[in-house]
Order: structure tokens, then C-alpha cells, then sequence
């Protein structure tokens, strides 16, 4: 009797036992137990493996009741199956951080169960909008209690190229800066070399990520950027770039004129050269045309030439009237191009009264040094008789 109840209870032990190792591997290869599902909305891949990873989540005890939480690791292509508890009943929402405290495309819906676990499904894959950036160690954390659960994701990847440019508007024969240091390198490796094919026959390769270009034609543009790392694994990446015709160069030009002020006695006259130079852009007509102020008949001013393209000069004629009234006047020279710019040039012109016996002032001038050349020569011959007076022994 006591062998039939042994040979009993053995049989129920292994009955147990075959019934606990089913549902465990019921409960792993399961998509969902007791929660709804969130699909990452990537395709699963062919080449990686699936992993589970079972976390309690608690506010004060972090995952696993462990700080930092538990370690994941993952490989591009995998699957990656997060078990989902909440250990203290509150509210909690697992996510993936790029190490920058901010919510990404990967993340669990939320779950306060304590008995039920959630299933959340994502695949590991390189992309810059709904997966993994780069290869590296990122951080999990709970959405609501960012602070204090925490662990840290291992992701191992390959290279990525990446690259921007500056500015976002190129134009033809000005450079334009390429920037690749957003590229990454394979887990554990380093970037040895920046490939660039800026799509204008140009092929340039540096060990730096930042490189400068300048396409000498408007046009459309493929850039390519290949970047090899120290595990000899390549990426690559490309942009289209459109470069356009700089803007025409403004018109612009200068008047100038040989004197800003002149003194004239009345009855004297001149001549001022005038210049019109092309300072940028192309040239247009200019028109000439002149003004004195205040007004008057004593001067009359005139020019010999009235319009023309920049660059050329043109005489400004002075002619005063011998009993004009003496003062101070202002020759403005106006220059309006084609377009409607316009310039202008002053010349101030003063009269000054006649200098006594009708001398000129520069006849004045030139009097006074001849005056002092005189005196010099009789200071001189006067000295050398003296000198040689003396030498000849004369009283």
C-alpha cells in the first residue's frame, strides 16, 4: 500500500514539474501576457536574435530593486523583449534615453500592475527617426520617475555617416562648410577617415570631420560622405544640395574732384577736374549737372562734359566777373545715374578782394621771395669782402 501511494506522489511531483517548465516557456515565447501590445513599427530582422529581459520597476528601489537597474545589451537586428512589472503599484512607463533626458521613439506603454507583467517588443536598429541613433551606452528610464530608475543599454552597431552644411542657402563661388562630426563609429572604434565626394568631380578625404567647398557653378549636387573606423567597417550617407547664382552686385559709384576749396580774386579764373569712378555691379549712365550757392552772377561755372559711363573725369571751368562781390560760395556738382542714384561733389570757392596795386596774391608771393633771395645775395657779398679784407690785412 505505502509503494502504490510513493509511486503516486512521485508521478504528481513530476506532473508539477512538467507543468511549471511549460508555462514558463509559455510565458517567454508569449508576445503578450495579461497587457496590451505597442508595436515599435520596425520589421523584425532576419540576422539578429531575441532577447528578454524580465524588470520590476519600483519608485524608491529602482529596476530590480538594484542601482543602477539591471545591465541590457543588444546587437543591431536583434529583438529585444522588456517584461514589464511595477513592484510598488504606481504608474510607470519604460524608455529608452540617448542620453539627452528626453523621450524617444522607443518606449512602453504605461503599467502599474503588480501581478500581471507587460510585454514590450522593439527591434534594435540603426535609424535617426524611430531606432537607435549610433552605436554605444545609452540609459533606460521609467518616464515618471526619471531620476531614480535608471540602467544602463549597451548597443552594438556599426559605423554611421552623418553630416550638415552651412549656409543652408549655397551659392556659387562662395565656400561652403561640410560638417561630419555627427557620424559615429563602430562600438568601440574610432573614425579614421571623412571620404568626401561633394558631387562636382571633386573627391576629398581627411581624417577631420569638417571640410570647406566651393562649387564654381550654380547647379544641383549629390554629396557623398563614406567614413572608415578602426575596425574597418565603412558607412556612408548622402544630400542633395542646390546652389544658386549669387545675386547681382549692386550698382554703385563715387564722384570726386581734385579741390574741396579754392581762393580766386575777382576777374581770375580755373579749372577743377571732376572723376566718376565704378565703385560695384554694372555701369549706368551718369548725368551731370552743377549749382552755385547763394546765388550769383559774379561766378560762372560750367562743365564740359555733362554725362557718360563710369569710370571718366570731366572739367569744371571757374570764370569770375573782375567786380564781383567778394565771399564765400558753394559749387555743388550733382550726378544722377540712370537708375536714379545720385551723388554729388562740393567745391566752396572764395572771393577775396584784390590785393593792393592790383597785385595777385600769388604775384605778392612771389615778390616777397624774391625780396628775401635779394637780401640773402647782399648778406653774402657783404660777408665775403669783410672775410677778405681781413685776410689782406686791410683797415
Amino acid at each position: 500500500m505505502f509503494a502504490v501511494e510513493g509511486k503516486r506522489a512521485r508521478l504528481f511531483c513530476t506532473f508539477l514539474v512538467m507543468l511549471m517548465i511549460l508555462s514558463t516557456l509559455f510565458l517567454v515565447g508569449s508576445r503578450t501576457i495579461g497587457a496590451p501590445v505597442r508595436d515599435s513599427g520596425v520589421l523584425p530582422s532576419l540576422s539578429g536574435v531575441h532577447k528578454t529581459y524580465w524588470l520590476t520597476g519600483d519608485a524608491l528601489q529602482n529596476w530590480n530593486k538594484s542601482s543602477p537597474g539591471p545591465l541590457i545589451t543588444a546587437s543591431e537586428g536583434d529583438n529585444v523583449t522588456i517584461m514589464l512589472l511595477s513592484n510598488d503599484g504606481a504608474m510607470h512607463d519604460w524608455f529608452l534615453d540617448f542620453n539627452n533626458f528626453q523621450l524617444g521613439p522607443i518606449h512602453s506603454p504605461d503599467f502599474n500592475s503588480r501581478t500581471v507583467w507587460t510585454n514590450f517588443t522593439f527591434t534594435a536598429v540603426l535609424n535617426q527617426s524611430s531606432g537607435f541613433p549610433h552605436g554605444g551606452t545609452f540609459t533606460y528610464r521609467c518616464l515618471y520617475h526619471a531620476s531614480s530608475m535608471f540602467g544602463s543599454f549597451e548597443f552594438f552597431a556599426g559605423p554611421v555617416s552623418s553630416f550638415v552644411y552651412s549656409p543652408s542657402m549655397p551659392l556659387a563661388g562662395y565656400a561652403l562648410s561640410f560638417n561630419g562630426s555627427a557620424s559615429w563609429p563602430s562600438t568601440g572604434a574610432t573614425i579614421l577617415s571623412y571620404a568626401w565626394d561633394f558631387g562636382d568631380g571633386n573627391v576629398k578625404s581627411s581624417p577631420f570631420a569638417s571640410f570647406t567647398h566651393t562649387y564654381s557653378a550654380a547647379g544641383t549636387y549629390v554629396v557623398l560622405l563614406n567614413v572608415t573606423d578602426s575596425a574597418s567597417q565603412t558607412a556612408g550617407s548622402s544630400m542633395t544640395i542646390i546652389v544658386d547664382k549669387p545675386p547681382p552686385v549692386p550698382f554703385d559709384y563715387a564722384v570726386s574732384l581734385s579741390l574741396n576749396k579754392t581762393n580766386i580774386v575777382p576777374g581770375q579764373n580755373g579749372i577743377v577736374v571732376l572723376g566718376l569712378i565704378l565703385v560695384s555691379g554694372t555701369a549706368e549712365n551718369i548725368t551731370l549737372s552743377s549749382m552755385i550757392s547763394p546765388s550769383t552772377s559774379s561766378i560762372r561755372i560750367s562743365l564740359n562734359r555733362t554725362s557718360g559711363f563710369p569710370a571718366f573725369s570731366a572739367e569744371l571751368s571757374i570764370v569770375t566777373d573782375p567786380s564781383g562781390q567778394v565771399g564765400t560760395y558753394n559749387v555743388t556738382i550733382l550726378a544722377v545715374s540712370s537708375s536714379g542714384m545720385a551723388r554729388n561733389a562740393t567745391l566752396t570757392i572764395v572771393l577775396i578782394p584784390t590785393p593792393p596795386d592790383g597785385q595777385h596774391p600769388e604775384y605778392v608771393l612771389w615778390g616777397m621771395v624774391g625780396a628775401v633771395l635779394i637780401a640773402s645775395g647782399l648778406a653774402v657779398i657783404v660777408l665775403l669782402r669783410r672775410s677778405r679784407t681781413k685776410t689782406l690785412g686791410l683797415p
